[in-house]
């Protein structure tokens, strides 16, 4: 199969969903599949925030730090900035959100010294 090529299954869905007026909800069966087809192969997605630019070195330990939290599975990573975080990092799981930022720290020392 080339690329561009469909499988007569996927032509054939296509043209389940075209008949039945489902079309408009492709894009969110694509994305599940997509989201399926990574959990079979033990795939996840993580963001991962920092507040400046990491190095190619700084990336590789994160990705090896993620390996090493669970090595069964195979973390596909990107990386994003948001100096409003101030330091640290920040990791957006599929299900779940880890805030290792130091804007976080400052917040709770900040509530602990209001209740003071």
């Amino acid at each position: 199969m080339s690329k561009g090529d469909f499988t007569t299954t996927t032509k054939q869905l296509v043209n389940l969903m075209i008949d039945n007026k489902r079309l408009n909800n492709l894009e969110d069966l694509c994305k599940e599949y997509d989201n399926l087809l990574k959990q079979l192969d033990k795939r996840e997605i993580v963001r991962v925030v920092s507040a400046t630019e990491l190095s190619g070195e700084q990336k590789r330990e994160v990705e090896e730090a993620l390996k090493s939290f669970d090595s069964s599975k195979k973390f596909e990573v990107t990386f994003d900035q948001d100096r409003g975080i101030l330091g640290g990092l920040q990791l957006y799981f599929p299900t779940a959100f880890m805030d290792l930022s130091l804007k976080s720290r400052l917040d709770r020392i900040k509530d602990e010294l209001s209740t003071i």
